[in-house]
């Protein structure tokens, strides 16, 4: 197996293919398949590349002809990663009646997180070649991710977890498949989404049938459909998911009234505040009043929010200021934003775009859109008053160190290999940012943050001045490493 291994791993997979016709077979090997299953593994590995690479006729091809082989082929359905990849390629063909077939024929045991995984696969797999556009990268049609799911739900008899369904709305919801991302949804609840009216009674049969779960009951499942209806700007589901969330069914069928607390206050203000191309200020308003009515005090995230939803930001300030109210990094960078005209929601209305392959809006949208005003030297007033660090001082500053590091690398004395994390001492002291307007916030230290650097990079970049873009881009590299900070998976 080891040569057949290397066979595979050098793409000559034909070859490894017409050896599998005359490995020597044991008439004993059937007293114990799942040892001698494991020995399929590089065939298995072959069937897992051709999935990767997006080559499903040939795999379901390859797949047919180790089966139909006397002997070993008939060990072939007791290996697990053969029948997972072939289980996948036909989801992603949406060969759902070959799919059901395997599986009403299974000789593996599949529980609840081998499809979660599966899923993960599925979802994972991408376009072959680099020439496709970064929007237009993933394989599987969003339908085919919800119909996979139900099939191995409906025919397994298990539920993945609220946290994997969570994982698959997300994903949908960032590819713009709202639609599909609302079908799984309604699955997790045990919804029909085919008619205008919901089917109560086959709804309570399905439930049955598959076994109880918590997952109905999972506040994780309703945030990220909002976090996904937001994305898309559809405020009406996402309006309607909330108050789903708030009489949402519990594992036993039963409907439980949840009165709303400050958070889902705060969720509910959100979703107002995030309308597209303008807030729905109206609704801000009167969910605000029911949220003080309530009895609830505004937190720091509601004062986030309406800063978010309202224009005038210093009168808004003064006011906080005034109640003795002190307001953390996150406003700090919605301020930011507001200082530096960058508009956050054209920026959301370009994203929105390229999720939905809007191109030819998309580009529309480029000619139309009004030229950045700010100059170069405003930007850096902005700076100053913000960090309380001139442009001087860090150009001054880096020069001195790229002095230094020249000198280190001149042919007298030996050249060894440098970062910049080392070869570059540290931008000038950063207690001069008590002195700028992050002095007004908590912790002021950590209001200007990656993403104030980054704001001022884009704010550059729009002003026609790459040079000062780089200042900035150097000066968050030393100050806060790593650059770029990664979003954490569901």
């Amino acid at each position: 197996m080891k040569k057949i291994q290397n066979w595979i791993d050098a793409g000559k997979y034909e070859q490894a293919l017409e050896r599998f016709t005359t490995l020597h077979y044991y008439d004993h090997v059937l007293a114990d398949t799942a040892m001698y299953a494991e020995l399929l593994d590089p065939y298995a590995i072959l069937l897992e590349r051709r999935l990767q690479q997006g080559d499903w006729d040939q795999g379901l091809l390859d797949f047919g002809r180790l089966s139909s082989t006397p002997g070993w082929g008939s060990l072939l359905e007791y290996n697990r990663r053969a029948i997972k990849a072939v289980l996948t390629m036909h989801c992603a063909k949406g060969n759902w009646s070959r799919c059901e077939t395997m599986l009403k024929h299974l000789r593996i045991e599949m529980t609840s997180k081998t499809v979660a995984r599966m899923m993960g696969t599925l979802m994972e797999l991408k376009t072959p070649g680099e020439d496709r556009h970064s929007m237009s990268k993933y394989a599987v049609r969003g339908q085919h991710i919800v119909w996979a799911l139900q099939t191995f739900e409906r025919r397994l008899g298990v539920q993945v977890s609220a946290e994997a369904l969570s994982r698959m709305v997300g994903y949908l919801g960032d590819r713009g498949l709202m639609e599909d991302a609302y079908r799984i949804y309604c699955w997790a609840r045990k919804e029909s989404t085919t008619g205008k009216q919901l089917n109560r009674k086959k709804t309570a049969v399905q439930h049955h049938h598959l076994g109880s779960t918590h997952r109905a009951s999972k506040s994780i499942l309703y945030l990220t459909m909002i976090e996904a209806a937001i994305l898309n700007n559809d405020t009406a589901k996402a309006e309607r998911i909330w108050h789903e969330r708030m009489y949402r069914g519990t594992f036993n069928n039963t409907i439980t009234f949840r009165p709303a607390s400050l958070s889902s206050y705060n969720i509910l203000l959100n979703i107002y505040a995030s309308q597209l191309p303008t807030p729905n200020l109206a609704r801000v308003h009167r969910t605000y009043r029911r949220m003080l009515n309530a009895g609830y005090s505004p937190s720091t995230y509601t004062y986030n929010i309406l800063i978010k939803a309202f224009v005038n930001v210093e009168q808004f300030v003064q006011r906080l200021s005034s109640d003795g109210v002190r307001l953390d990094k996150r406003a700090f960078n919605i301020m930011l934003m507001g200082f530096l005209q960058l508009d956050g929601r054209i920026m959301a209305i370009d994203r929105l775009l390229k999720a939905h392959g809007d191109w030819t809006y998309w580009k529309y949208m480029q000619t139309v859109r009004k030229p950045y005003t700010l100059t170069s030297s405003e930007l850096w007033r902005i700076w100053t008053s913000v960090t309380g660090q001139t442009k001087n001082e860090l150009e001054q500053h880096y020069d001195r160190q790229r002095k230094k590091q020249q000198r280190r690398q001149s042919p007298s004395s030996p050249s060894l290999p440098t970062t910049a994390t080392t070869s570059l001492s540290s931008p000038p002291s950063s207690t001069k940012l008590t002195l700028g307007f992050a002095a007004l916030f908590e912790q002021e230290q950590e209001a200007f943050n990656q993403v104030s650097c980054k704001l001022f990079i884009k704010a550059f970049t729009l002003a026609n001045d790459p040079s000062s873009a780089d200042i900035v881009k150097e000066w968050m590299f030393y100050s806060y490493p790593p650059i770029l900070e990664k979003k954490p998976l569901l």
